[in-house]
């Protein structure tokens, strides 16, 4: 729950529309280029949200930066996976407004009034409740496509076995092999 709070937080703060970051159909020049466009909000999100893992990351990049942006990239697919969709956003926003109104609680709210506002709050959390758990089925659905192409890659290399392990044994014998 704290990643998923994080990501969004992430997310906000840097204000981003869902193309600015982590696309698979992009080519890697170009994925850089938006790596580097966000990279500075990314950092100032992280640093007020999670200090310590600034300082971590800085640290890599001092290091390593080839790790650092590999770290950055994981960092920003991430927030981008996690943003939370314009229909969700507008829920959050309703509930913000409903909690607004009564700032110092709802013990001053007569019997009526604090049953209409439960009622109020009760239609939002439901369908807040009802966009994450539709959100969360995608995912199962991406995850068993994931998950069917893969078991038909074991099964095509289980299928040609003795050749695939010819082959390797033959680049072993001639040079650097890769099974």
């Amino acid at each position: 729950m704290r990643q998923i709070l994080t990501a969004l937080t992430l997310s906000l703060a840097m204000g981003l529309a869902p193309a600015a970051i982590a696309q698979d159909d992009v080519d890697e020049p170009t994925r850089m280029e938006r790596l580097l466009e966000v990279e500075p909000a990314l950092l100032a999100a992280l640093q007020t949200r999670d200090p310590a893992k600034h300082e971590d990351l800085m640290r890599l990049k001092r290091l390593d930066r080839r790790a650092y942006y590999k770290a950055l990239g994981r960092l920003a697919r991430h927030v981008h996976e996690h943003r939370p969709d314009p229909e969700t956003e507008a829920l959050m926003a309703r509930l913000a407004a409903l909690k607004a109104r009564h700032p110092q609680g709802t013990d001053a709210l007569s019997r009526a009034e604090r049953k209409a506002f439960e009622a109020e709050v009760t239609e939002v959390a439901e369908a807040l409740f009802d966009r994450k758990q539709a959100k969360r089925r995608e995912k199962i659905e991406q995850l068993k496509q994931a998950l069917s192409e893969l078991e038909a890659e074991v099964e095509a290399r289980d299928k040609d076995r003795s050749a695939r392990i010819q082959a390797f044994v033959a680049r072993v014998l001639d040079g650097p092999a890769d099974l």
